[in-house]
């Protein structure tokens, strides 16, 4: 099984050709990737429409905050050997102003347009999957310069007055969802973005094969078998993947689990399915405008079951602290399901609205939806075995100040570490020198210091005004007390 930790970045592709190699990507909206100069110019008539200056490189942020992210987090991380020394300490907070390495300016054409280099080297961490939503109230808090990670999840369960939210009894609404107009890759882009922008949501029924689903929920079923799945946990820390912070609650969420990686061999229909997927959203970034969005990379797959019996996950948010997880992707794989006897309904509550969305999970159904507080949703008990494949895709921004933070937030516990270990060290280097102060009194210092003590109601008093310091009166009144 791959460890869930691992990075998973997304592959781009020339939006011309559709090559994988020497890309470059378009720096004045940065949405577009192409694999030459000559690609980019002959796409520009296409490309013009769209293309913009993203608000964030407005403000002069996006591309100082993408360049130093990678380097600050893998400093973060202390190699193989870890932050042991205040050097490498150092390094972790001092601030990271230069260009990515894995960016570089090759080329400017005369529309001011400079081209930029793409590799795929960048590392990411693995959130492990969603955070719980305690409390019907909608948070809607930012992360910025003074809100921090912990006082954010601190806030979310000071407002919730009970464990978790009831699900809602609301009778089933079936709606007839939308469809594109052919699967043609392009225009599923736009069908996508459409529908996140109006909706927050997206359904595409039937976008795969019905047998090549049925081969993938094959090989779950086949992970399943071999004890893969394990019960699923809350996510945890600031980019949702630390190992300490994961907390397991049933009562919240009761589903089986495994992270695994497409490259797997024993796994090849899920890869497809992904590389799909990796495909369409890649797709997404030049019809983003506006959203101040690039996708650039995801998360492992994640494999669920709710193996009946009401199984369930109660109300949340994917992403209620912005780690980075733009877009959730889910596939089911549920033949013939009928939610009024097996339930297992997804229900998506819109922000600002009384309104509920249902979901029914059905075979060959894609349900792509925005993973921050937009989207609060349920997965209702289920009474029948129920199977879905997850990703999550990264924005870019987002991802990597979510990764600068817990940089920031794992070098402040360093330091706090070190402040501990250097007043523990001062205050055993006193106590040994004040034991030694008292051990070179004579016995009939001892006696003489014990007679002016023993009768005062607070011998502490005598001491101080014999001018005997502070740190030295805890062990002498202890000899004292001996003689």
């Amino acid at each position: 099984m791959a460890d869930d930790a691992k990075p998973v970045p997304l592959v781009l592709k020339c939006i011309v050709c559709g090559s994988i190699s020497t890309l470059k990507r378009c720096s004045r909206c940065k949405r577009v990737v192409y694999c030459s100069r000559e690609h980019q110019l002959k796409d520009w008539p296409n490309h013009k429409p769209s293309c913009c200056i993203s608000k964030s490189e407005i403000g002069g942020k996006r591309d100082e905050t993408s360049s130093s992210a990678n380097s600050v987090y893998q400093q973060s991380h202390g190699g193989a050997n870890g932050i042991t020394t205040n050097g490498t300490l150092k390094a972790v907070c001092d601030d990271q102003r230069g260009m990515n390495k894995n960016e570089t300016s090759i080329a400017r054409d005369e529309r001011g347009k400079c081209l930029v280099e793409i590799t795929r080297s960048e590392i990411l961490d693995q959130p492990n999957t969603h955070t719980d939503l305690e409390t019907d109230k909608e948070t809607d808090k930012v992360l910025n310069d003074k809100t921090n990670y912990n006082q954010l999840r601190t806030d979310q369960k000071d407002d919730s007055s009970t464990e978790y939210t009831a699900f809602d009894e609301r009778p089933f609404i079936e709606r007839n969802f939308d469809k594109p107009k052919s699967k043609n890759k392009r225009n599923i882009a736009k069908f996508v973005v459409d529908s996140l922008k109006n909706n927050n949501f997206c359904v595409l029924d039937s976008l795969f094969e019905d047998d090549h689903v049925e081969r993938i929920l094959a090989e779950i079923k086949s992970l399943d078998a071999k004890s893969q799945l394990k019960t699923g946990k809350l996510a945890g820390g600031r980019t949702s993947d630390d190992n300490n912070e994961k907390v397991l609650k049933s009562e919240i969420r009761s589903d089986r689990m495994a992270w695994v990686d497409r490259n797997q061999q024993d796994i090849p229909e899920i890869g497809r399915a992904v590389e799909r997927l990796d495909s369409i959203l890649t797709d997404l970034n030049p019809l983003l405008e506006g959203q101040d969005c690039f996708i650039n990379s995801r998360t492992k797959v994640m494999v669920t079951c709710y193996p009946g019996e009401g199984t369930c996950y109660r109300r949340h948010v994917d992403n209620p602290t912005r780690d980075g997880r733009r877009i959730t992707c889910i596939l089911y794989l549920n033949r013939d399901w009928n939610v009024q006897t097996d339930g297992g309904l997804l229900k998506i509550f819109p922000k600002g609205s009384d309104d509920h969305v249902d979901i029914p999970p059905l075979f060959n159904r894609l349900l792509l939806f925005w993973s921050d507080s937009r989207n609060p949703h349920e997965v209702q008990p289920a009474y029948r075995t129920r199977y879905a494949m997850t990703v999550w895709y990264f924005d870019e921004m987002e991802r990597n100040k979510a990764k600068e933070e817990k940089c920031h937030l794992e070098s402040m516990r360093i330091r706090g570490n070190i402040a501990l270990m250097e007043k523990d060290r001062i205050q055993q280097e006193i106590d040994s020198q004040a034991e030694k102060a008292v051990g070179s009194l004579s016995k009939q210092e001892l006696e003489a210091l014990a007679a002016l003590t023993r009768d005062h109601p607070n011998p502490r008093d005598v001491l101080s005004e014999m001018g005997i310091a502070d740190c030295i009166q805890d062990v002498l009144i202890k000899a004292l007390e001996k003689v």
